[in-house]
């Protein structure tokens, strides 16, 4: 399989495509929304602790992870379209054992059903984008996708807080099966296949794409790519998982979470908008360094509050949120170009590559975010202490690549594959994967 020249053929247009495919993505992300401003109330009538309470993140994360990791790989062997409608239907067996969920343990366990089914959902929606796209127009789909993809957390948390307050935490589980099950007759009605049968037969065995994913491990534009998209994940979700303790220390509601969040979903979403604009016109380099950079001011200034600012009913939410406005604002600029950067690497495997991507992502978050439920929860310190690490590591990850990129024997005039056969023909690959990776002429 190469990647596409130009745009699948499909029934479906661009935009019709995305908004089949963004609720099918935002899954785990509306679930996941929808219980963070309930997760206090949950844990007092659970009578759980907070690293008790937080497995119900860490724990779904897990097995988010690994989910994405064999999601994309069954995907590229057995179809999308079969994997996608398996996916939205163990997400829904997952949300009725939430909703009826006697214990922190039997929670945690719907959690994690419900994970499975949502990771499976995301992971074979960006390999459909893979199928469809050229590497060219690859990152705008993603950032436009994640565009649409950002509605969910940006009402979730209201929607959530305010059923929370309402009807109790159990009732945000019956919200997602009510929005679950169109979402899956959609799916069912409309959803083209776009694995060809070739290229699942040419796949080959479950073992075989193994051996494929261990090769795409050995390419260290590849592992770049997946590290640098762990670090930005890894800070984001760190930050949701722990900011509603605090915020419940500071004796603010359910509700009140929820809108103050709309700095951070309104950030990345910007972020995402002016890939689908401006990616075409400064390359996916010039965007990824912009971005990292803003996550850094972002982290900087977050910290900075954290340590010396005002204290007070209004003033400590927005010394938290405004600046991670910034820094998530500058991950929606960098993440989607890191990701279509990693899995144009592999246009052989692409389900396998955004599995591997994924994987990493959440098994890292995973685990920063029951290491961080071991924090005091009475202050932002901790958590704008880990995003500034976040965004320090990920400045210093890109100019590694950057510096390892620009050796001399990586720049001049690319061989000629005609006057120099297969040893040529490959080396011209390789310099093609690092100027796509770093952005060199």
């Amino acid at each position: 399989m190469t990647v596409p020249a130009r745009r699948m053929a499909l029934a479906l247009s661009d935009r019709a495509l995305a908004a089949l495919l963004a609720p099918l993505a935002a899954l785990g992300s509306m679930a996941q929304n929808l219980l963070l401003p309930v997760l206090p109330v949950m844990r007092v009538e659970l009578e759980a602790s907070v690293a008790a309470a937080n497995l119900t993140g860490s724990a779904a994360l897990a097995a988010y992870a690994t989910g994405l990791l064999i999601g994309g790989t069954l995907s590229d062997r057995f179809g999308r379209r079969v994997l996608m409608l398996t996916g939205t239907g163990v997400f829904l067996v997952g949300c009725f054992a939430c909703a009826f969920a006697p214990s922190i343990g039997w929670l945690v366990a719907a959690r994690i059903v419900q994970a499975l089914g949502s990771s499976i959902c995301m992971v074979t929606a960006r390999a459909i984008v893979g199928d469809v796209y050229p590497r060219e127009s690859m990152a705008r789909m993603l950032a436009f996708l994640t565009m649409l993809i950002m509605v969910a957390p940006t009402i979730s948390p209201i929607i959530g807080g305010a059923v929370g307050e309402a009807l109790g935490w159990r009732a945000v589980f019956w919200v997602l099966i009510v929005a679950t099950l169109p979402i899956l007759l959609l799916t069912w009605l409309k959803l083209p296949e776009t694995r060809t049968r070739e290229a699942r037969h040419a796949t080959g065995t479950l073992g075989t794409l193994l051996r494929q994913g261990v090769h795409m491990l050995r390419d260290r534009e590849f592992v770049a790519s997946v590290m640098l998209s762990s670090i930005i994940y890894t800070a984001f979700l760190v930050f949701a998982w722990t900011t509603p303790y605090v915020m419940q220390g500071q004796g603010l509601s359910m509700t009140a979470y929820g809108w103050w969040n709309l700095f951070v979903t309104i950030g990345y979403f910007t972020g995402n908008w002016l890939v689908t604009v401006f990616n075409g016109r400064f390359g996916m380099r010039a965007l990824t360094r912009a971005g990292l950079l803003l996550q850094f001011l972002g982290a900087g200034l977050a910290f900075a509050l954290a340590e010396w600012g005002p204290v007070g009913p209004v003033a400590s939410p927005l010394g938290m949120f405004a600046p991670v406005g910034l820094m998530v604002f500058g991950q929606g600029l960098a993440l989607p170009n890191i990701i279509a950067t990693g899995v144009a690497l592999h246009p052989e495997a692409s389900g396998t590559a955004s599995s591997l991507m994924g994987f990493t992502q959440q098994v890292t978050a995973a685990v920063a975010v029951q290491v961080m439920g071991a924090f005091p929860t009475d202050t932002a310190r901790p958590i704008m202490r880990f995003a500034l690490a976040c965004a320090v590591v990920s400045l210093m990850l890109l100019w590694a690549r950057r510096r390892s990129g620009a050796k001399p024997h990586n720049r001049g005039r690319a061989p000629d594959p005609a006057q120099g056969g297969e040893k040529a023909a490959l080396r011209v690959f390789r310099m093609r994967r690092r100027a796509l990776f770093l952005g060199t002429p």
